[in-house]
């Protein structure tokens, strides 16, 4: 509705694999990760900056390192927000939001390592040129990004 009702939108689709630069150079390969630890009792996957903010919102976790998220969960012992067990939690690691997948018919050196699209709205950045020289229109106008995307937050 609101794309195909107002001529001053557009709409995009664009592919669910992107060069592997486009995410590189976004930043989404280094630091499109969080914080994780799970319950070895429940075996719930938590994320460490979550439970340490639910149980002290006075500290102040962004940015610190998973050594460091470690660290206060184990001087705090903070439970399994789960299950409610103390001292069960594993150390901290990072866990990366994009799925990895590999360009070519057979997984090699050769193979270029891609990513399936994890961000919606990157399209609309990467295309913008060839959507403001395809239309003709000038700006203001307003993209519509549709289409799947794909993060690695689901734990069966």
């Amino acid at each position: 509705m609101f794309v195909q009702n107002r001529d001053d939108m557009y709409g995009v689709d664009a592919a669910i694999l992107m060069n592997p630069r486009v995410w590189e150079a976004s930043g989404h390969v280094a630091n499109f990760s969080d914080a994780m630890v799970d319950c070895k009792n429940c075996k719930a996957r938590h994320r460490a900056d979550h439970l340490i903010e639910n149980a002290y919102p006075e500290i102040k976790v962004e940015g610190k390192t998973p050594a460091e998220l470690t660290a206060i969960l184990k001087e705090k012992n903070i439970a399994c927000p789960n299950c409610g067990e103390k001292g069960q939690l594993t150390d901290a690691r990072k866990f990366n939001l994009l799925f990895e997948t590999h360009l070519g018919a057979i997984e090699s050196d050769k193979s270029q390592t891609v990513y399936l699209r994890g961000e919606i709205a990157q399209a609309m950045f990467v295309n913008f040129k060839s959507i403001l020289g395809t239309t003709r229109k000038r700006l203001p106008f307003g993209i519509a990004s549709v289409g799947k995307v794909f993060r690695n937050e689901i734990t069966p």
